[in-house]
């Protein structure tokens, strides 16, 4: 079982404070817009104020703790915590940001709930080997996508070829 880790200094500063403002921005934006001071500007301002803060603090899509086992992954932030079993995962796709070490996580489990998440590699503990981890266990789950067959033919990316 490995464990990650967002460092807390930046996990408070880039998720929490950061959404805690735009927190301040919707109820703001609200004022303005009952008091007819630029409202179609601040709709667009409501709303993607609205957008962050919900994906954040409702969702949870940017995960503090990150948990991988033989068969699990977990995602966790403010106390909630997600678990799934990767057997019993329709779908686990990524969509890879390699040169910030981002990864935007999809999940499809049987009973077709979708959930969605971002993972800044960066600011893990071991984020490069929770990136490669993630890769892995995409490559483990769609071993017959045109992405894991890219992947086995790489010249460049032959890492996943040392490991088995």
């Amino acid at each position: 079982m490995e464990v990650y880790h967002y460092q807390k200094k930046r996990f408070l500063i880039e998720q929490t404070v950061t959404n805690l403002f735009a927190l301040v921005i919707i109820f703001l934006a609200l004022y303005f817009i009952v008091n007819q001071m630029m409202p179609i500007l601040m709709s667009l301002v409501l709303l993607v104020a609205l957008y962050a803060t919900v994906n954040n603090f409702i969702l949870k899509v940017n995960s503090e703790v990150i948990v991988i086992g033989d068969d699990t992954i977990s995602f966790e932030a403010y106390k909630k915590k997600d678990t799934y079993e990767l057997s019993k995962l329709q779908s686990f796709k990524l969509k890879e940001f390699p040169s910030s070490k981002k990864i935007y996580v999809r999940l499809v489990d049987f009973d077709n709930k979708k959930r969605k998440y971002w993972v800044h590699a960066n600011s893990f503990s071991g984020g490069k080997r929770l990136f490669k981890k993630l890769l892995d266990i995409e490559h483990e789950k769609h071993p017959q996508s045109l992405k894991a067959r890219a992947r086995d033919q790489s010249t460049i990316n032959d890492h996943h070829k040392k490991s088995k």
